[in-house]
């Protein structure tokens, strides 16, 4: 019996997780398909402003990250921009932690914050929409994990 109850109570926790909650799974197929290229463009076209940017203050609960706008692709952004609400990660969308973290970002709503739902995995097929290669105009960069404070 206590095998079985040590397996509910992971299975519990992992249930609770933002990680399980956010997970996506796509069909085998969706890769390169018509479909996932139509996707991106709807996103592309629903997106509110769409930056290559860098982490300058990291997001926390309290307050969401503050991105310095290098490149614009889409919109008009003032020179910084706030991305992520209290619930990033939780919610889907992407927490900018890392100060220094440098790379494309499609946002939506917004101005104050912004939300990044869209991670890398499409970055090829975003970049062929865009005309513009992020790995020659603004390589990916994970930044430096910021120092806690007190």
């Amino acid at each position: 019996m206590r095998p079985f109850a040590t397996v509910m109570g992971l299975a519990t926790l992992l249930a609770a997780s933002p990680a399980v909650a956010c997970s996506i799974i796509l069909p085998a197929d969706y890769e390169g398909s018509s479909q996932q290229r139509r996707d991106v463009r709807d996103s592309i076209e629903r997106a509110t402003i769409i930056i290559d940017g860098e982490v300058v203050r990291p997001w926390t609960p309290e307050r969401p990250a503050l991105v310095r706008v290098e490149h614009v692709l889409k919109g008009y952004p003032p020179e910084l921009v706030e991305v992520g609400g209290p619930g990033a990660g939780a919610d889907c969308s992407i927490p900018l932690a890392h100060i220094g973290e440098r790379s494309r970002m499609i946002l939506s709503n917004g101005p104050s914050p912004y939300d990044l739902f869209r991670d890398q995995s499409e970055a090829r097929h975003e970049d062929r929409v865009l005309h513009s290669d992020r790995r020659e105009v603004w390589p990916y960069f994970p930044g430096i994990q910021a120092a806690p404070s007190n």
